[in-house]
């Protein structure tokens, strides 16, 4: 048996919830931002960031899309870069409509 298993579930607060609202917000624009200027370390950094977050938070998807967003940052592959963000903002802007 893992010890994992006997770990409690994170389960975050409303206010922490709220704060990792504004948080998402930000990153997401500081993402827009890279994208646009083509600085892929800062994309790859953000998308990172997103896909810890997104799996701590339970937004599965979140995570899914910017691991693959932290890839092809990586990669520096422009196209897919762009179309990925596009997932990951539609993601993001999903998950704060429904926030409320």
């Amino acid at each position: 048996m893992s010890a994992m298993k006997n770990l409690p579930k994170f389960q975050p607060s409303l206010e922490t919830f709220r704060r990792y609202f504004e948080i998402l917000q930000g990153q997401r624009d500081c993402l827009l931002v890279a994208v646009r200027e083509r600085r892929y370390e800062e994309i790859a950094a953000i998308a990172h960031k997103l896909e810890g977050s997104g799996g701590l938070y339970g937004f599965d998807l979140l995570s899914e899309r910017a691991s693959l967003l932290f890839q092809a940052g990586e990669a520096k592959n422009e196209k897919e870069t762009q179309h990925l963000t596009t997932l990951v903002n539609e993601t993001i802007n999903q998950i704060l409509i429904h926030k409320a």
